[in-house]
């Protein structure tokens, strides 16, 4: 009954409607009511559902249990909730990205119940924090490879493989393919070799859903992809298919353990400065050097090559990674600024009246009357490059 249920008293006097379970109950509801569907209406995909969660459980459960701030109805959570719990984690040493990307999250879950528009910037929250110290840069000069940050990456992954044969692999494909974790743990060797490339499929772990071919360029990319394929039984993931305990695994298993054996192998932002992901960032290194310039994280300049020819390798490069933008790239190897003085070739759009135009054509002259010149329609398509 509800007369029997703690709290009954205090809500009845507030005119407060009881709600059935607790706050982790409520929450998953909300979660399962909402966090399938984007702002735009659009499907949400696994991982953002996936993350969704996990970052709103575990906001809650700071509160919860370390801050000691009981929300028994969700629909009660207010600024003072969000204010300590954005403290909490610039206290715990959370970085800048993380805390932005959460207040995002929690920024949905606001909206669903009904308070819209409550959570406010970052910088309201820790006025005390200098500015500085809360802007994000997207471009990278140190770099966030393994080597950059002095990780023997040799090394390491000979040591996962002795620490866990699949962590090895794991590790290994990243390396080899540019894989975010993710889609490594979801890939199926046999399936994703189409022979000149590696195909990660929309249901695999890219982001945003958006497949992509990784080519393979090199030979060892061949000699590895054939070395996992060895391993791994043509209808399986690259992920662990069993817990450490004998039970099937889940996706949200895999992602625990992969963050587990990192831990162990002792390769963690805290620890390194980089992560797993940060093989992404040697992928790009090196596929740069095939493409046949140096990134910046090694020294490379903007006038290394006309800028324009630069920045379309650069692009090839963006979407053997998952990207559409090249301005990404500057996350994984730093960014070219173009060269002071150098030209910019833009397209300009040809208006609907300009669509066609006469072009004078020159005929051969010919014996007899009649020879001369005349005139020929050439329609302009599109758009025209002209030097800016």
């Amino acid at each position: 009954m509800a007369k029997d249920n703690p709290g009954w008293k205090e809500r009845n006097a507030r005119n407060e409607p009881e709600v059935a379970g607790g706050w982790k109950s409520q929450l998953q509801r909300l979660i399962d009511k909402h966090a399938g569907t984007r702002a735009d209406g659009r499907v949400a995909a696994h991982r953002t559902r996936d993350q969704t969660a996990t970052v709103l459980f575990a906001g809650m459960n700071t509160l919860h249990y370390e801050l000691g701030m009981r929300i028994q109805i969700l629909t009660n959570f207010n600024e003072r909730h969000i204010t300590r719990l954005v403290q909490h984690w610039h206290e715990s040493g959370k970085a800048v990205s993380t805390m932005r990307t959460d207040l995002s999250v929690w920024r949905k879950f606001v909206a669903w119940i009904g308070k819209k528009g409550m959570i406010k910037p970052i910088e309201y929250y820790l006025p005390e924090v200098p500015r500085a110290d809360l802007i994000l840069s997207a471009e990278s000069e140190d770099g966030k490879s393994w080597t950059s940050c002095r990780v023997d990456v040799q090394a390491k992954i000979n040591e996962a493989f002795a620490l866990n044969e699949r962590l090895g692999l794991l590790l290994l494909a990243q390396l080899t393919f540019g894989l975010r974790k993710q889609e490594a743990l979801c890939l199926r060797p046999w399936k994703a070799d189409h022979g000149t490339g590696l195909t990660v499929y929309p249901d695999a772990g890219p982001k945003g859903g958006r497949p992509r071919i990784v080519p393979i360029l090199l030979p060892i990319q061949r000699v590895v992809l054939n070395y996992i394929k060895e391993r791994v039984k043509k209808t399986h993931w690259l992920g662990w298919q069993y817990t450490r305990r004998g039970a099937p695994a889940s996706l949200a298993y895999n992602n625990k353990e992969y963050a587990d054996r990192m831990e162990e192998l002792g390769v963690t932002r805290a620890l390194t400065g980089t992560s797993g992901h940060g093989l992404r960032a040697e992928f790009s290194e090196r596929m740069a050097g095939v493409k046949g310039f140096c990134p910046v994280t090694l020294g490379g300049t903007s006038d290394q090559m006309p800028y324009d020819e630069l920045m379309a390798k650069v692009a090839e490069i963006s979407e053997m990674l998952g990207h559409s933008r090249t301005q990404v790239m500057a996350s994984y190897f730093g960014s070219f600024k173009r060269p002071r003085g150098e030209k910019k070739f833009e397209f300009v759009e040809i208006t609907a009246s300009l669509s066609t135009r006469t072009v004078a054509k020159t005929q051969p002259e010919q014996a007899g009357e009649g020879a001369g010149t005349g005139t020929q329609e050439a329609p302009l398509t599109g758009c025209q490059t002209i030097a800016g």
